[in-house]
C-alpha cells in the first residue's frame, strides 16, 4: 500500500508541475498566413510559327498563325511540326529558310519594319505574312 501511495504522490506532483509549467509559457501569436505567389502558365512563344501537318477542317498543312506581327529586331522562328519538309521563303528574297525537315527550325531577325509575305517553295499553297513594326 505504501508503494501505492508513493507513485500517487508521484503522479500528483508531476501533474502539478505540468500545469504551473504550462501557465508559465509565453503567449503564442497566431501564424503569419503565408501569401501565395502565382505561377504564370507559359504562354507560346512570341516570334514562333509552327508549319504543321494538315488540320481537321484543311487537307493541306500550313504556318500557324498564318500572320505573325514583330518588332524590328525581334527573332522570328519557323518550327516544322509536320511530318516532310517545308521552307519558309520571303517574296521579296529577305529571308529564306531552305528545307527544314520535321523538327527542324530556322531563325531570322528584321532589320527594317514593313509586310514581308512568304511562302513555301516546295508547296507554294503554304503562304504567310510577318509584319515588322518599328
Amino acid at each position: 500500500m505504501r508503494s501505492s501511495l508513493g507513485l500517487l504522490a508521484v503522479m500528483v506532483l508531476a501533474a502539478a508541475i505540468g500545469v504551473v509549467a504550462a501557465h508559465s509559457q509565453s503567449q503564442t501569436t497566431p501564424a503569419t498566413a503565408v501569401q501565395s505567389t502565382p505561377v504564370s502558365v507559359p504562354l507560346p512563344r512570341s516570334g514562333t510559327v509552327y508549319i504543321v501537318g494538315a488540320r481537321a477542317n484543311d487537307s493541306s498543312p500550313g504556318y500557324l498563325p498564318t500572320t505573325l506581327s514583330v518588332a524590328v529586331g525581334q527573332k522570328v522562328t519557323w518550327i516544322n511540326r509536320d511530318s516532310s519538309g517545308h521552307t519558309a521563303t520571303a517574296d521579296d528574297g529577305a529571308f529564306n529558310s531552305d528545307v527544314l525537315n520535321p523538327g527542324q527550325k530556322y531563325t531570322w531577325t528584321p532589320k527594317h519594319p514593313g509586310t514581308y509575305s512568304y511562302s513555301d517553295y516546295t508547296q507554294s499553297t503554304l503562304q504567310g505574312t510577318i509584319v515588322v513594326k518599328p
